[in-house]
């Protein structure tokens, strides 16, 4: 139990901005090279182009969009009659929805979860928080 809180309490110390400087940059550099070649290339949010094409719309959005209602209407999350003809939601959801920040779907509304998915889970989740991870593991 002291083992617990000492890993809980805050210390200043180690909170001071000369140690957390390689966590924000290790987040941030990601995300900013990737915000340029989205600008570079005309993609969403700077342009028309989408960052995922096929995968996007006939996998991840309907997912998501199912993922969503179950959020709003608190609906069973093990089975699901509206993909696919039905589908054992679980599976669906270890697969492609196991993110922790795929709980933000709540937030989003229905007619933005493709733009949702682009810039958090591709841009914030995939290439920021993996890096600041990485570089904590390190």
């Amino acid at each position: 139990m002291k083992a617990l809180k000492a890993f809980f309490r805050f210390d200043r110390e180690r909170f001071r901005l000369r140690n957390t400087a390689p966590y924000l940059l290790a987040f941030f550099i990601p995300v900013l090279v990737m915000l340029i070649i989205f600008m570079q290339r005309g993609i969403w949010p700077f342009g028309e182009r989408c960052f995922l094409r096929t995968d996007l719309y006939h996998q991840y959005a309907p997912f998501f969009q199912e993922l969503k209602l179950k959020f709003s209407t608190g609906g069973s999350l093990e089975y699901s009659w509206n993909i696919g003809g039905g589908t054992n939601f679980w599976a669906l959801s270890a697969y492609y929805l196991a993110s922790p920040l795929n709980i933000l779907t709540a937030l989003c509304p229905q007619k933005y979860i493709i733009e949702f998915v682009t810039l958090m889970k591709r841009v914030l989740g995939h290439f920021g928080f993996a890096d600041l991870i990485f570089s904590k593991a390190i």
